[in-house]
């Protein structure tokens, strides 16, 4: 496969797990996600809004990283962990697995744009017990497997229970200065929207205290008996900088909402299931499928042509 010589000069920012994994002879543009935000930020709202679905098959990776080749677009490739259970998680949601099976789709891509690997955590209540051991330790397997972007869910602890949770998940991604996103949620689906966005500002303030400065807040596109998700998400942005906001991806969140998305400071879909209707046992099928959809979405978020206007931002000068 061939490799755009314009993103040479970027492998030069790989994260040491990267270089480890994949060898400094590799060719794979797998970027750092810290990189890619900074990036974003100093376009701001001409970088559209940043894509990271969940990827649960071999074939969506190939599918989604030849649809951003073709449209010259940044994209992360998302890993959910929905279980807590260190059985589970070693079976099902092996890291050095679901890395392999991402720089063989991006080998196999002819001029492949530089992407990143994300993984997103469980909701744990504390820093402690079983539930959080487990998952603390497949995270920093998966940051030895060369994963970019790392996730942590506290929209089920409470006070200054949110901030000790997130230190003690992500605090060995500190030294490489590793991609960090922050799922948040609230305590009462009843509540004020401005009180709602007051509680999330001071969950994301207690964090920094601690030393930890999350690339991405990511709060709930919806819940029942929530205010307006787009009201909200206006009242959150300008509260939580330089972080930036983040929804969780959902297939009726249309492509087309770009003009609202962009104005209430949202600058990424993480995760979701928006590829779960691609799923398919035929894997030319599903890679069929997942390169459909993700067109037509890396289109609509105003992902085309990032690449070329985000790299000369990246590169050393």
């Amino acid at each position: 496969m061939s490799y755009d010589p314009a993103y040479q000069d970027l492998l030069l920012l790989r994260p040491t797990n990267v270089v480890h994994q994949l060898g400094s002879q590799s060719q794979t543009p797998l970027l750092n996600a810290r990189h890619i935000f900074d990036g974003m930020i100093q376009l701001a709202e001409r970088a559209g809004v940043l894509w990271a679905p969940t990827v649960t098959l071999p074939g969506m990776a190939g599918g989604i990283l030849r649809a951003a080749a073709h449209q010259k677009a940044l994209v992360g490739l998302s890993l959910q962990l929905d279980d807590s259970d260190p059985g589970v998680l070693k079976r099902d949601r092996d890291p050095f697995a679901f890395v392999q099976a991402a720089v063989a789709a991006a080998d196999n891509t002819d001029r492949v744009c530089p992407f990143f690997l994300h993984v997103e955590a469980p909701p744990l209540l504390s820093a402690s017990g079983a539930d959080f051991e487990a998952v603390r330790n497949h995270l920093l397997r998966c940051q030895e497997a060369g994963f970019t972007s790392f996730g942590v869910d506290l929209s089920q602890c409470e006070g200054r229970a949110c901030a000790a949770l997130a230190l003690g998940l992500l605090e060995s991604t500190q030294d490489l200065e590793l991609g960090l996103t922050v799922r948040v949620g609230w305590e009462s689906a009843d509540a004020e929207p401005k009180l709602v966005a007051e509680q999330i500002a001071a969950v994301v303030t207690e964090i920094k205290r601690e030393g930890l400065l999350p690339d991405l807040i990511l709060i709930p596109e919806s819940k029942p008996g929530s205010p307006g998700a787009w009201d909200l998400a206006a009242l959150v942005s300008p509260m939580i900088g330089p972080s930036s906001l983040a929804w969780c991806d959902s297939d009726h969140i249309r492509s087309s909402d770009l003009g609202r998305l962009l104005p209430t400071g949202v600058r990424a879909l993480v995760g979701g299931q928006r590829l779960a209707t691609a799923a398919s046992p035929d894997p030319d099928r599903l890679e069929a499928l997942s390169y459909g959809k993700a067109m037509t979405t890396i289109a609509g978020l105003g992902g085309r042509n990032l690449a070329p206007r985000l790299v000369p931002l990246l590169l050393p000068s």
